[in-house]
Formats: C-alpha cells, sequence, structure tokens
C-alpha cells in the first residue's frame, strides 16, 4: 500500500448486502405497480352550490358521463 493512501473499503456484511437488493427491488416493484391504470368506478363531487347552480352542475355532471363513459354523482352538502 502506498503512503498515505487509504485502506480498502470493508466489505458488506453479506445481510446487508442481500437487505440493499431486497430494497431494491421492491422499491422497482412498487414503481411498476403503481404506474399501472386503475380503473375509475364513479366520480364524486362534493358541492355547496344551491337550486341553479347545483342542476347546472348535474346537468355538467351528466354531459361528463356521457362523453367519458365514466358515472358522475353530485352531492350537495
Amino acid at each position: 500500500m502506498a503512503v498515505g493512501a487509504s485502506p480498502p473499503p470493508a466489505p458488506l456484511p453479506v445481510g446487508l448486502f442481500y437487505f440493499r437488493r431486497f430494497l431494491l427491488v421492491a422499491m422497482l416493484m412498487m414503481c411498476i405497480l403503481g404506474c399501472q391504470r386503475v380503473p375509475v368506478l364513479e366520480i364524486v363531487v362534493w358541492s355547496a352550490f344551491k337550486d341553479q347552480e347545483l342542476e347546472l352542475l348535474k346537468k355538467e355532471g351528466a354531459a361528463f358521463a356521457a362523453r367519458e363513459g365514466i358515472p358522475v354523482r353530485v352531492v350537495r352538502v
């Protein structure tokens, strides 16, 4: 070893090596599974609108449902 050179790093313990590899595989699987498209069952819109505004929102929801094929439910809160 040359003067002033640092010693080589100690090898990783075998268990730590496998644990890191497990974490890497787990993170990759989460990324892959997270990118899959989940079907939308229904869109729920909560609104404090009253009377005319609520009816307009319901009509727009029905138009969206007809265009996109995703049901829209408007709930007045």
